[in-house]
């Protein structure tokens, strides 16, 4: 499963990562909304509303006080990593479903068995590893090639770009990338 060979076109706007992800997409009329529980949409839009205030006011207090300012962004990373487990353990992994992606905050190339012609919409539910971060999203397939024509077993390599999603669900995105790369080049570095 080699998610490597994508062009430098194809790595545009976001950082790319080979990661394992959890990730359940289906087809959908292209109007439908991503299917996140009514209640966890009203939940998600308070704690992000909550969330860059107290970001604002991390950063007003950081300016007159940086020690007090560092305390604070450390209890709030340290309740968001709470959050984190919290939401783990009430919604527990489907690891059949854990899957090899190359992943941006702006798209994803999957190997899947269903082929899906372009321009498809699909709705996509995808949860974050270790985190358990679940987004969902809406995303548009860009192209999906044949690399395997056995017919036991067809494989595609299924590239959308994400069309619909939250801005705060794309800045999740984009430091799982970050985080996970510093984590490749810690592990790198530490092997030579």
């Amino acid at each position: 499963m080699n998610l490597n060979n994508l062009t430098g076109a194809e790595r545009r706007a976001f950082f790319r990562i080979n990661d394992t992800v959890i990730v359940d997409f289906s087809q959908e009329s292209g109007t439908e909304q991503p299917a996140m529980p009514a209640g966890d949409q009203q939940q998600r839009a308070q704690l992000n509303t909550i969330q860059t205030a107290l970001g604002h006011l991390i950063e007003k207090i950081n300016h007159q006080d940086r020690e007090i300012g560092r305390a604070l962004r450390l209890m709030d990373e340290k309740l968001n990593l709470l959050t984190q487990r919290l939401e783990a353990k009430m919604a527990p992994a489907d690891m059949s479903k854990a899957r090899e992606v190359n992943l941006s905050a702006g798209g994803m190339s999957v190997i899947d068995s269903q082929e899906y012609p372009a321009k498809t919409s699909l709705r996509v539910n995808l949860q974050l590893l270790p985190s358990m971060v679940t987004i969902y999203l809406q995303a548009k397939v860009i192209s999906c090639k044949t690399i395997s024509e056995q017919k036991e077993e067809p494989a595609y390599l299924l590239r959308m770009a994400f069309t619909e999603m939250t801005e705060e669900d794309r800045n999740t995105l984009v430091r799982h990338t970050l985080s996970r790369q510093a984590e490749i080049l810690r592990t790198q570095k530490s092997s030579v």
